[in-house]
């Protein structure tokens, strides 16, 4: 076999598609930070919520300021309209909706989240 008839990448195409690999890497590092970021947030207020239904008066101030503490752990910032406590004779329930900012060069993209986080009185 020649030399002539051996074909391959030059060393730009090589440099492209390493490129192309970082910037999928990249991309999937920013949503995948996102992603943890929201997974342990959910777990965090279904633990909130279980202990404001366990409380006999709830007092609705404080656990915004608690679940906004815990937020921000977690890198995720809230304000506190941000955040829905209700609560019936039998249940609390908390919904919390925020927007991400997943900052690239030259590009913000803002992904939309939400949770919702219930627990019955009494159990």
């Amino acid at each position: 076999m020649k030399a002539k008839d051996m074909r391959g990448d030059s060393k730009l195409g090589c440099l492209i598609w390493l490129a192309i690999f970082v910037a999928v890497l990249f991309v999937g590092y920013k949503f995948g930070a996102a992603q943890w970021a929201f997974f342990s947030f959910r777990e965090e207020l279904h633990d909130l919520a279980k202990s404001a239904a366990r409380e006999r008066s709830l007092d609705q101030g404080v656990y915004q300021k608690e679940i906004i503490r815990h937020a921000e752990n977690l890198g995720i910032m809230l304000d506190p309209e941000d955040i829905t406590i209700t609560e019936t004779d039998n249940e609390v329930t908390i919904e919390v909706g925020w927007y991400a900012a997943l900052e690239f060069p030259g590009y913000t993209y803002y992904k939309e989240y939400a949770v919702t986080a219930s627990y019955k009185k009494g159990l």
